[in-house]
């Protein structure tokens, strides 16, 4: 059969300068797109050996700002973000009346997005800014 499908493909907003540039292309092991399409435009794909942790690391080195210019965190903290969240899951989903594998990442991707969602927006109230503000909402 013909090659697997890149990952993930995360592109900048549309429209935007860079969108007509660069594209950031994951896959889950190198090399696994042929050789004809490794090179879409200057774009190689990044490969993430299937670990959450490396896709963050990934996106984070990528993106390096929000859309309005500020600096994003580094992978380390985006990672240990991410296993905050994880600790927190079991909670949020019996708010939800749920078990915890009724929120997977993939099978209920929008539930398990919206708690995302919401422990982001938490993080962001209690996170301070640099300088030592704490951000106001």
């Amino acid at each position: 059969m013909g090659q697997a499908a890149p990952d993930y493909v995360l592109d900048h907003a549309p429209g935007s300068k860079a969108a007509a540039q660069h594209a950031l292309i994951m896959v889950r092991k190198d090399y696994i797109l042929s050789a004809y399409l490794s090179d879409l435009g200057g774009n190689d794909p990044a490969s993430h050996n299937g670990n959450p942790e490396e896709v963050i690391a990934v996106v984070t080195r990528y993106l390096h700002s929000t859309p309005t210019g500020k600096v994003l965190p580094g992978p380390r903290s985006a990672i240990a973000r991410f296993a905050r969240f994880k600790e927190g899951l079991p909670a949020m989903a019996a708010a939800l009346e749920r078990h915890q594998q009724e929120v997977h990442p993939y099978k209920d991707y929008r539930v398990y997005l919206a708690l995302l969602n919401e422990f982001l927006r938490r993080e962001q109230r209690r996170v301070p800014e640099p300088g030592g503000r704490t951000p106001t909402c």
